[in-house]
């Protein structure tokens, strides 16, 4: 958790963490440590982890009263 914003958006990164986040913005999966991805999962009740093309269900984020 980041307690003051400010200070963490001024702190400079290094190359390797600016390709990682790049790289996780690209795909849309989650940036963190395994349990933080773990209790996003349970959140969820989806999985997170990379998995071969094709064989992950859709996630569907519209209200089922919309459908």
């Amino acid at each position: 958790m980041v307690g003051d914003w400010k200070e963490f958006l001024s702190m400079e990164t290094d190359d390797q963490m600016v390709k990682k986040i790049r790289r996780h913005e690209n795909t849309g999966r989650p940036l963190g440590h395994e349990t933080f991805v773990a209790r996003a999962e349970k959140l969820l009740n989806y999985s997170l982890k990379l998995i071969k093309p094709g064989k992950r269900e859709e996630i569907n984020m519209v209200s089922p009263e919309y459908l």
